[in-house]
């Protein structure tokens, strides 16, 4: 038994040494001590063609002919090169030069949803175009003028139409009307100061030019806010002509003496809301 078991082990040695000496003459071939040894591969296997489509998996997001416009290593020096640049790509760089580079006045404004083109307060050039906040419909219909509302008259320069206040320095002057459908009730002027107008200088001009009119008498009451007078015209002695100071504003009421009450009422009215 021993003895079949050493020749199989025998045979077995001999048929593997034959093998490896047919398979090593059959497909290796011969090789001189001159001659460099070649690795010959299937074309699928192109190490070369792997480099260039490959590298970092890059190959697949820049195209194929990746290859073609140079690959990233440098099969000879190791070294990694750029990538290829692409002329039809903008960078940030000309991207900016390009917006910088836009005139200012062919940037389109960016309107605001909430605006709709209505004036914004918020902009500097922004004029207000509310009504007159120093006179108010409420006011005289609060006054005991019922039905009454205000309309806006021409300013002609003149106050009651003989005081001349058309060359008062930066001095504002609104002139309304307070009136019915088929008649005009009474009628207020509001002296409005600039930063240069002094309030008591304008008050004592207009008081000392009403002095010089015709038939006229100021009767310097100072029943009314910070100071008063009545200017009384003998050709006219059915209406009544009050200026009155009133916070910084100077007010002129002209009206037929039977709406005394409502003027007094209305006077009232702005002293509580300007003094």
């Amino acid at each position: 038994m021993r003895k079949f078991t050493i020749f199989t082990v025998i045979l077995t040695i001999i048929i593997v040494v034959v093998v490896s000496e047919i398979v090593v003459n059959e497909y290796l071939p011969s090789t001189s001590g001159d001659e460099e040894l070649v690795l010959d591969l299937p074309g699928s296997l192109d190490l070369g063609k792997s480099i260039e489509t490959s590298v970092l998996g890059l190959g697949n997001y820049l195209g194929s002919d990746v290859g073609t416009q140079g690959s990233f290593l440098e099969a000879e020096t190791g070294a990694v090169s750029s990538p290829p640049v692409d002329s039809n790509v903008i960078t940030q760089d000309q991207l900016l030069a390009e917006v910088t580079a836009i005139p200012d006045n062919q940037l389109l404004p960016v309107d605001s949803p909430s605006t709709h083109g209505l004036p914004d307060f918020e902009d500097s050039s922004f004029v207000s175009y509310s009504a007159n906040v120093y006179l108010r419909e409420e006011q005289i219909k609060n006054a005991g003028f019922t039905g009454a509302y205000l309309e806006s008259e021409p300013h002609n320069g003149l106050l009651f139409k003989s005081v001349d206040i058309s060359d008062l320095k930066d001095v504002e002057t609104d002139k309304s009307m307070v009136r019915t459908a088929d008649q005009i009730l009474a009628k207020v002027y509001v002296f409005r100061m600039g930063v240069t107008a002094d309030i008591n200088e304008i008050y004592t001009l207009v008081k000392m030019r009403a002095t010089g009119g015709l038939n006229i008498e100021i009767n310097e009451t100072n029943s009314y806010g910070l100071a008063s007078f009545y200017l009384n015209d003998s050709r006219r002695n059915e209406t009544a002509f009050l200026v009155v100071r009133i916070g910084g504003l100077i007010y002129g009421f002209s009206y037929p003496k039977e709406y005394h009450s409502q003027i007094n009422n209305l006077i009232q009215l702005l002293d509580w809301e300007f003094s």
